[in-house]
């Protein structure tokens, strides 16, 4: 039996894809994994992508007769998993050589780790770097004391969960349809039971950023299931944050990796949004926009 299930949803963004695929197979200790590819693209040419890498590659493939959605297709692979961590990947990450070797060690470290996550996104790695292991590298080089530092809910672009605690929660809740918000409601229904989710402040994974999904129809799903989220979870969330006040926070985190120059540019930028929303309606494309960028 592998040691994590690497469960990768595919809908389009092929270039993205194969820059994923490239990355992981460079990753050390490979054989620790079983990979599972989820086409949700069927006819696409993505999907006769998938069908050939399949053909000549160590990997599962789960092929959707129609298009499924983000949480169905981590469902039913994670249904399929035999691992006991997977790893929810997206599609458009590229992810450092030390990623099967830094999730397993995290969950050996604490039984009571439900969820982590890994640093991560598209900002800090562009300005600054041209590699995911020379950003790896470098955090690894300027580690502190914890590896692991306890936080709300981890990032989902590179979510991984102890297969006992979905045992004991359940998967993903596929109310929030296709995809947004269904990571911090899991990660919510794991501190409810007593787990606690952590980031993985050695490891940092690239993240494009809405490469399958982006424009009106992304942000107008992440409202509808913010809604959602906050009916469930506002008032647990507010009262873990007073009972928890050391939770990781990443912006503060991420300063220490960045050059005054960049942190002074990121600063001013925030201020100049934070100054254009007072001047247009919340109802407004422009205004969700702004505030997209600004949190």
């Amino acid at each position: 039996m592998a040691d994590v299930s690497i469960i990768i949803p595919v809908y389009h963004a092929l270039n993205e894809l194969k820059a994923c695929l490239s990355s992981l197979e460079k990753v050390h200790n490979l054989d620790k994994a079983e990979i599972i590819l989820v086409n949700d693209c069927p006819g696409s040419e993505t999907a006769e992508f998938l069908l050939r890498y399949a053909e000549s590659h160590d990997v599962v493939l789960i092929n959707n007769i129609q298009n499924m959605g983000f949480i169905k297709s981590c469902n039913k692979a994670i249904s399929e998993a035999t691992s006991p961590v997977l790893l929810l990947l997206n599609s458009d990450t590229e992810v450092p050589v030390s990623l099967i070797d830094k999730v397993i060690d995290c969950f050996q470290s604490n039984e009571k780790i439900a969820c982590a996550a890994p640093l991560g996104g598209n900002g800090f790695d562009k300005r600054i770097f041209f590699d995911v292991n020379q950003a790896d590298s470098l955090v690894e080089k300027m580690l502190g004391k914890e590896k692991y530092i306890q936080t709300l809910v981890p990032h989902g672009f590179c979510f991984a969960i102890r297969k006992s605690a979905i045992d004991k929660i359940g998967m993903l809740d596929e109310v929030f349809g296709k995809g947004y918000c269904e990571e911090n409601d899991l990660a919510c229904r794991a501190l409810q039971a007593g787990y606690i989710n952590v980031v993985m402040v050695n490891m940092y994974v690239l993240h494009k950023v809405s490469a399958s999904f982006g424009g009106a129809e992304a942000l107008q799903r992440i409202s509808h299931n913010k809604k959602i989220l906050n009916a469930r979870w506002k008032e647990f969330l507010h009262q873990y944050k007073k009972d928890h006040p050391h939770l990781f926070k990443e912006n503060k985190y991420m300063r220490r990796f960045c050059p005054w120059y960049y942190n002074c540019f990121q600063m001013l930028i925030g201020a100049l949004a934070t100054g254009f929303l007072c001047f247009f309606p919340k109802t407004s494309m422009i205004y969700k926009k702004l505030k997209q960028f600004r949190y």
